[in-house]
Formats: structure tokens, C-alpha cells, sequence
């Protein structure tokens, strides 16, 4: 049995009561300050990284290359890709582009793509030319869908065309050939 000078001399050298739970929450906030330094670091970090590469000169579009197009001039498409020079890569709005891209008779499709540090590439798909269709004094390009293209010029119809001509046909009352 412990007499009690002996209890006396343990409670007087024992820690005060409460002082595991200030030692436990001081452990947890000292936890929780580095995690929030973490996430404050890393947080900042993005920030300057979508910071630089949104306002760099390295990322800004210097060439347009326009692929795919066998009847579609390149040239023809100068004004959407002096639009995209100058700009960032980033911060490019590409769809706002195929509007005008598209709405030229020989694309049926065209697909954005950004090529880091500064270039658009551009892919052009055409229609495929199914036959040519006499229309009143002109002939027209028909496609696959039977979507009238554009008028065939005459240096087309001297450069050896392989498609179908058809001649004699008349439009129909409430069919309309387009897209």
C-alpha cells in the first residue's frame, strides 16, 4: 500500500491535468497550418503557371497551316487565320473560327487543333464529289448526299473530270438540294 506522502509526491511531479489535450490540439493546428501553407503554395503555383502561359510571348500564334483541302486554296481561309495570329494558344476560342471555315462550299467539316508553343493546325474535310448536275445553262458539283456544291467552272470541265454528267434533269416541286 502507498502511503500518502507517496500519492503527495506523485500528484506534485505529475504533469497538470489537461495538458495531453493542449499538447493533442496543438499537434492538430500545427497539422492543419501546414496543410493550408500546402494547399496556399500550391494554389499559387497554378495560379502563376495559367498566369504565364496565358500572357506569354512564346504562346502566342505566329502560323496558321490549313491541311486536307485538294479543291479548297489555302488562301481562301487568310481571313480566319489572320483572326488567330497575334493571339494565345490558350485563350483561343477555336469554335468561334469554324463558322466562317465551314461556311465555304468546299468544306463539309473542319476540325481545330492547338500546336504547342504557337501554332493551329487546321484539318479540312471536303465533300466527295459524286456526279455533276446540268442546272438551266450552268453545271453544278453534286455531292455523295446530293448537296449542290458550287457551279463548275469550265476550266473543271477541260481538266478531265471523272464523275457522272447528268443532263436533262429538272427540279422537283418542294425538294430542296442543300444542307
Amino acid at each position: 500500500m502507498v502511503g500518502r506522502e507517496a500519492l503527495h509526491e506523485i500528484r506534485r511531479n505529475a504533469p497538470p491535468r489537461g495538458a495531453g489535450r493542449v499538447r493533442r490540439c496543438g499537434r492538430a493546428a500545427r497539422r492543419s497550418a501546414g496543410a493550408l501553407l500546402a494547399v496556399a503554395v500550391l494554389g499559387g503555383a497554378a495560379w502563376a503557371g495559367w498566369r504565364f502561359i496565358t500572357t506569354s510571348p512564346l504562346f502566342r500564334v505566329t502560323h496558321v497551316q490549313i491541311e486536307g483541302g485538294d479543291r479548297t486554296p489555302p488562301g481562301d481561309f487568310q481571313n480566319a487565320a489572320r483572326g488567330m495570329e497575334g493571339k494565345n494558344l490558350f485563350t483561343l476560342d477555336l469554335e468561334a473560327y469554324r463558322p466562317a471555315v465551314e461556311s465555304h462550299p468546299w468544306v463539309r467539316r473542319a476540325v481545330f487543333y492547338r500546336v504547342v508553343p504557337n501554332r493551329v493546325r487546321v484539318v479540312i474535310t471536303e465533300p466527295k464529289v459524286t456526279a455533276i448536275v446540268e442546272r438551266g445553262s450552268a453545271f453544278v458539283w453534286v455531292d455523295e448526299r446530293g448537296v449542290l456544291i458550287e457551279e463548275v467552272s469550265d476550266k473543271d470541265l477541260t481538266d478531265g473530270v471523272t464523275v457522272p454528267l447528268l443532263v436533262g434533269a429538272r427540279e422537283v416541286e418542294g425538294f430542296d438540294a442543300g444542307r
